[in-house]
């Protein structure tokens, strides 16, 4: 991520204008412009009143992209440039998505990107906070540009291996998954799944002898509205949850258990099944 782009996306996240940013740094207003355009880096003093100003790290942006817990809201406002069409209704937060930002520029480049976020009517710097939220109709539109299908879903952390990391990925959520079982990994995924979507909830069952993790997803949301196929929606959605948490996993490695394989199923309308088998190593 630009330095200006960072600059951008912490501003806007605050409800802040520029004219406000200008008066909160003691700097005028064109001198903010210039920052957020890339035409001038600001003096250490300006850098650090402003990284007290939102609450914010001051080495928050080396992961390029941005947790909103780390930014103070200095108001409510939504100042970003964009349509509404892609925020309402079932929605992922950038969090969940990242894999097919990151294979999307990496099949077609970032400048193509931006022009598809653009074209979207998307401002660029709503995507550098992890946090804030696109619908499902977004995440189909990826797929369609992608050419992505169902079939091609469970490779997406092999297109993206190079980005598979906790940090860059989870960001502050990270830290929840310092765990070196895999199963312990999920189960820490499912009990943070509210930082991911606001759509479904789960509900898991680990056989007794830890060998087989079941997972239930109910989608509490209806999707008609988004598709008029559900059936091969839920498909989707199941082939990406499920590539998601191998993704997760496929960065570890434990002393005692290891992934074997792994499978979903459209039980419902609104319900998945998840099933991953585990081999305990000897």
């Amino acid at each position: 991520m630009s330095f200006a782009r960072m600059v951008r996306g912490i501003r806007k996240y605050s409800g802040v204008t520029q004219v406000e940013l200008s008066n909160l740094l003691a700097i005028t207003q064109g001198t903010v412009s210039k920052v957020e355009n890339g035409i001038l880096n600001p003096d250490v003093n300006a850098w650090l009143k402003f990284c007290k100003t939102f609450d914010n790290s001051p080495f928050c942006h080396t992961n390029d992209y941005i947790d909103g817990d780390f930014i103070k809201k200095n108001s409510d406002s939504f100042i970003y440039k964009m349509k509404t069409t892609f925020l309402s209704g079932p929605c992922f937060t950038v969090r969940s998505i990242l894999p097919l930002i990151f294979l999307f520029n990496t099949k077609k480049g970032e400048r193509q990107f931006d022009a598809f976020v653009k074209q979207k009517g998307i401002d660029r710097d709503y995507l550098t906070i992890r946090d804030n939220k696109l619908n499902l109709r977004f995440f189909v539109q990826m797929l369609k540009e992608l050419e992505v299908e169902n079939e091609n879903l469970d490779s997406l952390y092999t297109d993206c291996a190079s980005f598979n990391n906790l940090e860059l990925i989870h960001g502050d959520i990270a830290s929840r998954y310092n765990k070196s079982d895999p199963i312990k990994r999920i189960l820490a995924f499912l009990k943070n799944a509210k930082y991911y979507d606001n759509f479904s909830k789960h509900e898991h069952i680990l056989e007794q002898d830890g060998t087989v993790l079941e997972v239930r997803k109910l989608i509490q949301a209806d999707l008609s509205e988004v598709s008029a196929d559900k059936q091969h929606l839920l498909k989707t959605l199941g082939s990406y949850f499920r590539s998601y948490v191998k993704g997760l996993i496929g960065s570890i490695s434990s002393d005692h258990t290891r992934l074997v394989d792994s499978s979903f199923e459209v039980l419902t309308d609104n319900e998945l099944r998840f099933v991953f088998k585990f081999e305990q190593k000897r």
